[in-house]
């Protein structure tokens, strides 16, 4: 998965030319949403102008394109303080020598992952005996995301698009391509995570509960019961308790 805080940065190649940029992002994660708002924004020129060949390299049709994204409130304006572009060559260029390779793992339609506690990367997901979904420091269990909402404009999940934040996701179990289900809250409105029977609806969940940053209306764990030792997943309710979220992330 993407770094949660280190620096991203891509080159951004003239289509047809030698001129290159040095795309700099707060973190991998901004860079898919700056991507994310060029593939949905309004202004054809850029979404026709700029192309992903790789999550560090982007073309352009136009020189300055990339930095005109920064400028349209259509496009990619609100991601201003996040970004910047310098030119790696050129009159006026820096010479910032070579991008840093990045090894992180962008989330995508019907790749398989890992979850486990970014604070703890020792604690997994696993499916108990009970069909509950626990966290295990000895099992893990791998899970299969898949897009739920509607391609947007532009976006075609099954095209390896990033899923960001408010994207819905559902998550199948590799090993018996069951779904995940929350259950009816408890008192305390708290809802456990569980495997669904074969003739019910999946449940839907953020993808931003899994971009290892805590949320207190996330998921958290509380004390194992009814057989199972490992604590339990749960899902925090908006109106329930805070502070049970926990950040979790894809591996």
């Amino acid at each position: 998965m993407p770094s949660k805080n280190a620096a991203f940065y891509a080159y951004i190649k003239h289509a047809t030319g030698d001129v290159v940029y040095v795309g700099v992002f707060a973190n991998r994660m901004v860079a898919n949403l700056w991507w994310r708002a060029i593939m949905v924004s309004a202004n054809v020129q850029l979404q026709k102008s700029i192309k992903r060949i790789t999550a560090q390299f982007y073309s352009q049709a136009a020189i300055g394109d990339v930095e005109a994204t920064l400028q349209d409130p259509q496009c990619a304006a609100h991601l201003k303080n996040q970004v910047f572009f310098v030119m790696a060559n050129g009159v006026g260029s820096v010479s910032p020598g070579l991008v840093p390779p990045d090894d992180g793992r962008d989330a995508v339609n019907k790749e398989i992952y890992l979850i486990r506690a970014s604070g703890d990367p020792t604690m997994h997901w696993a499916v108990s005996s009970t069909g509950t979904i626990v966290c295990s420091r000895t099992d893990m269990t791998f899970f299969r995301l898949y897009a739920k909402v509607p391609n947007l404009p532009g976006v075609n999940y099954n095209d390896g698009v990033p899923f960001i934040g408010d994207d819905e996701i559902t998550l199948q179990i590799v090993d018996t391509d069951a779904y995940l289900k929350m259950d009816a809250p408890d008192g305390n409105k708290l809802s456990k995570l569980s495997v669904a029977p074969q003739s019910s609806v999946p449940s839907k969940f953020k993808f931003k509960y899994f971009e290892g940053k805590s949320d207190l209306h996330g998921f958290g764990v509380e004390k194992g019961v009814g057989g199972d030792d490992a604590p339990h997943v749960v899902c925090t309710f908006p109106d329930g308790p805070v502070g049970q979220g926990i950040a979790w992330e894809l591996v």
